[in-house]
């Protein structure tokens, strides 16, 4: 079984068992040596595809003569608004990308996206499912009803989708988004209120809906909005979402949750009207949903899901960086998690 060296400090029995990790700051430049010197020990690297010092190890890493295996999680990477952006990011991941790297994506959508999006071989893209990330004591704190629908979150939303909706149903909806336009400011109706807010006022809106809508974008490169999803369903609130990409590796329709067509206000409103005024299938979408994160999208099944990936992996021989060896063993620590 290769060794396994991970900048993800999970608290997980599991994995402390398997897997040597790093505690440090995403852009530390302690973890990029860190990282760089697990190369020499490791068979395999389990990196963030979030760190800008995990992905330049990554680059050193790619120039060994025999380097480890590369596992890079969570590559949502936005591949550039125009052909310039897409060449530059193309370059960039061409740096680091080789025989050896493996990306875990979080939907089958993406696995056959993101091959072509980023030129690599599509059998070293895999899929990972996300994991629901609120806390054991955020899971078990209070919630409520009474605060009608809530719609939030950042990446990838189709804020106009939610706005025309709204317009249609008469319940009080609150949406947000540091991130709406002065036009979409400009059509919201009286049910609505709308703009950014802090976290902790983030929280307490989703804890205390009556609904939880995610409306996403349909992009043809990636998927997003995995941990509001997931977050409202472990939280028990009855979801509405759109059928964008990816959509139905987190939410069984009519189960877990109600997966309206893409760019259909009008379906949404009524989706919307049917579960307001029926508590009996809020209660019972809710409870599903919450039961559905606590079997599959806990922190714990990601944990299984990564390390099933990193078991699926041929054992390499480990590689060596004989021009590091000089470099202080105190500024390279590997703690235990």
């Amino acid at each position: 079984m290769a060794m396994a060296f991970s900048t993800y400090p999970w608290r997980n029995a599991t994995w402390r068992e398997r897997v040597d990790v790093v505690r440090l700051p995403p852009s530390s430049i302690r973890r990029f040596m860190a990282v760089l010197r697990a190369a020499r020990t490791h068979g395999i690297l389990i990196l963030n595809g979030f760190s800008r010092a995990d992905l330049l190890a990554a680059v050193l890493v790619a120039r060994l003569h025999r380097p480890p295996h590369v596992v890079i999680l969570d590559p949502t990477w936005g591949r550039g608004e125009n052909w310039a952006d897409r060449a530059v990011c193309r370059s960039v991941l061409a740096l680091f990308d080789g025989d050896h790297v493996h990306y875990g994506v979080l939907t089958e959508f993406e696995v056959g996206t993101f091959p072509r999006t980023w030129g690599v071989d599509p059998a070293r893209v895999h899929k990972v499912l996300w994991s629901c990330t609120l806390s054991d004591d955020e899971l078990s704190a209070a919630r409520s009803t009474g605060g009608g629908v809530f719609a939030g979150g950042n990446s990838l939303r189709d804020w106009d989708l939610m706005l025309r909706a709204a317009a249609l149903i008469a319940t009080p909806v609150t949406i947000a988004a540091p991130n709406l336009t002065a036009e979409q400011l400009r059509s919201i109706s009286g049910n609505v209120t709308a703009g950014p807010v802090s976290a902790a006022h983030y929280d307490a809106l989703l804890r205390g809906a009556d609904i939880v809508v995610v409306p996403m974008q349909s992009r043809d490169d990636r998927a997003s909005g995995q941990g509001t999803m997931l977050a409202a369903m472990a939280l028990g609130k009855p979801l509405v979402v759109n059928d964008a990409p990816g959509v139905r590796d987190y939410v069984r329709d009519g189960e877990t949750g109600i997966v309206v067509p893409r760019d259909d206000p009008t379906t949404l409103a009524a989706a919307l009207r049917a579960l307001l005024s029926d508590e009996a299938l809020r209660t019972r979408l809710g409870a599903a949903a919450e039961h559905e994160v606590h079997q599959h999208f806990l922190l714990p099944h990601y944990v299984e899901r990564v390390l099933k990936l990193m078991d699926a992996l041929p054992v390499h021989r480990t590689a060596t960086l004989p021009n590091l060896d000089r470099v202080r063993a105190r500024a390279l620590a590997r703690p235990k998690d």
